[in-house]
């Protein structure tokens, strides 16, 4: 059995209820979803196996995760809808888009080409769209985003930057 703190863990995501997703092992091989509750116990998902599942992120609700696929020249962002064990493809547009955020009613995630934030409907109703962020932190930063409070006007962030080191910040 595997320890859900070891050192091959890929991803983990928790939701609010204390259910914890995870994608264990080298994502460079394909990898599967699982779920694990308090005890440990683990629970193969029956979605696509042999992807590079990565960054998994639960809902606000529970009900579905967003997560990472590197598979390919264009690695986008699926949606698992747990109870019904459906993944879809939920960005589209050419580059790299990694690290999904829930908020109330949209996903947010790097990416567009760019690297920079952009938004689309969690329901998929219209294109991604870029966000205007402005801050700087100096040259050959590298932003992630992590987290939206839960009223929608704050984004917790992290960077990595030749001058600055690493850094935690808010932007409002």
């Amino acid at each position: 059995s595997s320890d859900v703190c070891s050192s091959d863990l890929a991803a983990i995501a928790a939701s609010p209820s204390g259910t914890i997703a995870r994608v264990p092992g080298d994502t460079s091989v394909g990898t599967s979803m699982v779920w694990v509750d308090r005890s440990g116990r683990q629970d193969p998902q029956p979605i696509a196996t042999g992807h590079m599942w990565e960054q998994p992120r639960l809902s606000i609700d529970g009900t579905r995760v967003a997560v990472g696929n590197r598979d390919g020249d264009n690695p986008d962002i699926w949606i698992v809808e747990l109870a019904r064990h459906l993944s879809t493809r939920f960005t589209l547009a050419p580059g790299e888009d990694e690290s999904p955020i829930w908020s109330k009613d949209r996903i947010l995630f790097r990416g567009g080409g760019t690297g920079g934030l952009q938004s689309k409907p969690a329901d998929g109703s219209a294109a991604e769209t870029g966000v205007k962020i402005d801050f700087n932190l100096g040259p050959g930063s590298n932003p992630h985003f992590s987290s939206v409070s839960p009223d929608g006007a704050s984004l917790a962030a992290y960077a990595v930057s030749a001058t600055n080191g690493e850094d935690v910040f808010i932007i409002d």
